[in-house]
């Protein structure tokens, strides 16, 4: 079976700080059938030349120029421009895991599902700490949602890309556009 290929879409605004180390977390994956789809149309720092030299270096960036009403409305953008059949989502100030692209291709192809997550770190710069974060939830029921909230931040998520089919990102929500989705889910 072949390996599923992955997009990860993700929106930037005025992101220069740590654009060029969330662009290399990207590109040191080892999967080869991956891109990243990067929405900004608006920057005024210097993101856009930062993404005119990567885009131009790396054929599996692609940097779309297309006016968005927010971030959720960038992200839906990103997934029409997306060409793999798994999305996953990435801030301007995050970072891959090593092989997570590798990890889970080789699991999708293996295992049928609608929508992976995964633990994740989040690094205090001014604390110089790091918090493992957990999923709360092993699954998620629209019962389990209203109880505890999102289940993981969508830069921990893998989506099929046959869910946006039916669903995409509510353009008007710019804070907890994630877990309105997974409701309408």
């Amino acid at each position: 079976m072949t390996k599923p290929s992955i997009s990860i879409i993700l929106p930037n605004y005025n992101g220069e700080k740590y654009l060029e180390r969330t662009l290399h977390s990207f590109c040191d994956q080892g999967l080869e059938q991956k891109e990243l789809i990067v929405v900004d149309d608006k920057s005024s720092d210097s993101s856009h030349s930062i993404l005119q030299s990567w885009s131009e270096e790396h054929k599996n960036i692609l940097w779309i120029r297309e006016a968005d009403k927010g971030i959720s409305d960038a992200i839906n953008i990103g997934i029409k421009h997306s060409s793999g059949d798994m999305i996953g989502y990435l801030g301007s100030d995050d970072v891959l895991m090593d092989n997570i692209l590798v990890k889970v291709s080789e699991v999708s192809s293996k295992i049928d599902f609608d929508y992976a997550f995964f633990n994740s770190y989040t690094y205090y710069i001014k604390e110089r700490k790091c918090i493992l974060q957990k999923p709360m939830l092993q699954n998620f029921t629209f019962n389990d949602l209203l109880k505890y909230g999102t289940i993981v931040g969508l830069q921990n998520t893998f989506f099929r890309k046959s869910v946006f089919d039916e669903i995409l990102f509510n353009p008007e929500n710019k804070y907890s556009m994630d877990y309105e989705m997974l409701l309408e889910m």
